[in-house]
């Protein structure tokens, strides 16, 4: 259920990781599947031998329900990065399963009562097959489910009628949302009341529940972060909110597994254009190629970012990169800036930038977005600077990764004049890239000190482009904690260790 879940209760990645048997209990479950033919063939020589009357009939069921217990004890046991979240939809889908279970083992008593009592061994079946069925009342709710969901959404609408004057700030990309809108917040509480939508809330349950749940009458900026794995997914969120002011950090490939192509990329993301107000503000990232296309063919009232020697709205020198932080300085609306700040990397300064160009349009002065950016914190898990002890730094940007993500976390840490090490797992979701996409971020690792590899997911690919670029063989290790473990052990010099991506469950498990 939990694996469901995670998978955004879509049906086929979830079959797919049921019938690729990813757990670590093999041999718990094993048993358990041994076990449940035994009691079953058991119950067919009973039968057979005493020639049981109907009532001992329900001995099947009772050991069926058994059997389910002490599955989910086992399955509930492996520790998992996302745990289950008990929501009433989840409360929902366990009624209906256990409804729908329960009736076709009343089916199977039925078959065998009237047929033949061999026709109890299909308990075998639908004990070895309730992740499947499972699946199937998650179908069955999905109607009911949707209606559900619209009814939100059309409350959410009918609230945001009622906010005459709030101003609506949507962002997306590949890479940086979070950070971007959290950075944002910051410059404008300076002089107005904000609303930002919690962690990652970037679906349309999430914007809406941003809505219908935060939203008081005294907020006068709404931010949004809008996220999409799937076609279409910007159209939907904006037909939710409409934006005033839409800010688009990068593009990238991500979710291609999803998406298919990257072009499906390029059109969602680009959505947010499209389906913003007409008289609405457009702030994007130069230095991306498809970034800087929208920013061409955009209709709205546009304001880009880039590095000196362009000629942007807003542009930077190119940042200086320490332990404690990095530091910046450039022009904004033609006034000078300084910038210092305790986060990493030369994407947090685009990231940063963003955020001023909103900031400083909707009446922020130069002088206060200087001294937000001194109190600015990194988002948890992503580029997250930790000092564990005088010779031991990490890099924390296990949250996901892309192959911009990816690029930008190891330029980061090439900037450190220390011994460098990087745990990773490689990218998922890249469709028929991610061979590719992964040994060309093999490539980027050749010239660390150390490359641990988590997982055999993309350890070919990564190892390849390694070896290719002149580098040695990678270290492969089964999960993050024996990883993490060799990495530290008797560290004599400075060290500053990369954790790029933590797998999920549904990889891993």
């Amino acid at each position: 259920m939990a694996i469901l879940q995670q998978n955004h209760y879509y049906i086929f990645p979830t079959l797919k990781w049921v019938f690729s048997f990813k757990t670590k209990n093999k041999n718990e479950l094993s048993f358990f599947i041994i076990l449940d033919c035994v009691i079953v063939c058991v119950i067919l020589a009973l039968f057979k031998i005493w020639k049981l009357t109907f009532i001992f009939y329900y001995i099947p069921i009772v050991m069926c329900l058994v059997y389910l217990v002490l599955l989910y004890n086992v399955v509930s046991s492996q520790k998992l990065k996302k745990p289950l979240v008990e929501t009433f939809r989840i409360k929902r889908l366990n009624v209906t399963f256990i409804i729908l279970f329960s009736a076709l083992g009343c089916f199977v008593l039925l078959l065998s009562y009237i047929l033949n009592p061999i026709m109890l061994i299909l308990f075998i079946a639908l004990n070895l097959l309730s992740p499947v069925i499972l699946c199937c009342a998650s179908v069955i709710n999905y109607p009911y489910e949707k209606v559900i969901q619209m009814s939100f959404i059309i409350k959410a609408k009918q609230k945001l009628k009622t906010y005459k004057h709030l101003i609506v700030v949507a962002i997306t990309g590949s890479y940086g949302k979070t950070s971007t809108k959290n950075f944002l917040k910051t410059m404008l509480s300076k002089k107005f009341s904000v609303l930002c939508s919690p962690n990652s809330f970037n679906t349309p349950m999430g914007v809406t529940k941003t809505i219908l749940e935060h939203l008081k009458p005294h907020h006068q900026i709404l931010i949004l972060e809008m996220g999409a794995d799937h076609k279409n997914d910007i159209k939907k969120l904006c037909k939710i909110v409409s934006p005033d002011v839409c800010v688009v950090t990068s593009v990238g490939k991500q979710h291609l597994k999803t998406f298919k192509t990257f072009e499906n990329i390029i059109k969602t993301k680009y959505q947010i254009v499209e389906f913003s107000k007409p008289n609405a503000m457009f702030v994007t990232n130069l230095t991306n190629e498809v970034c800087k296309n929208y920013f061409a063919r955009s209709p709205l009232k546009n304001y880009g970012v880039n590095f000196v020697g362009s000629n942007a709205f807003c542009v930077a020198n190119k940042p200086e990169c320490f332990v404690e932080g990095t530091a910046f300085g450039g022009f904004i609306d033609g006034k000078k800036f300084n910038i210092k700040t305790k986060l990493l990397g030369s994407f947090n300064t685009i990231n940063i930038m963003l955020a001023m160009v909103v900031a400083y349009n909707l009446g922020v002065d130069v002088e206060e977005l200087e001294d937000a950016a001194i109190t600015l914190t990194p988002v948890e898990h992503r580029l997250e600077l930790k000092q564990v002890n005088t010779n031991l730094f990490i890099i924390d940007d296990s949250f996901n990764s892309n192959p911009l993500g990816a690029k930008v976390a190891v330029e980061a840490l090439k900037q450190f004049a220390y011994r460098k090490i990087i745990i990773t797992c490689g990218m998922v979701e890249l469709g028929q890239s991610q061979f590719s996409e992964n040994y060309n971020f093999g490539k980027l690792l050749c010239g660390l000190d150390e490359v641990i590899v988590v997982n055999n997911v993309n350890f070919e690919a990564i190892s390849s482009g390694i070896i290719n670029a002149g580098g040695v063989k990678p270290k492969l290790f089964n999960s993050f904690s024996e990883a993490y473990k060799y990495a530290t052990n008797n560290i004599t010099e400075k060290t500053i260790i990369l954790i790029e991506n933590d797998l999920t469950d549904s990889y891993i498990m």
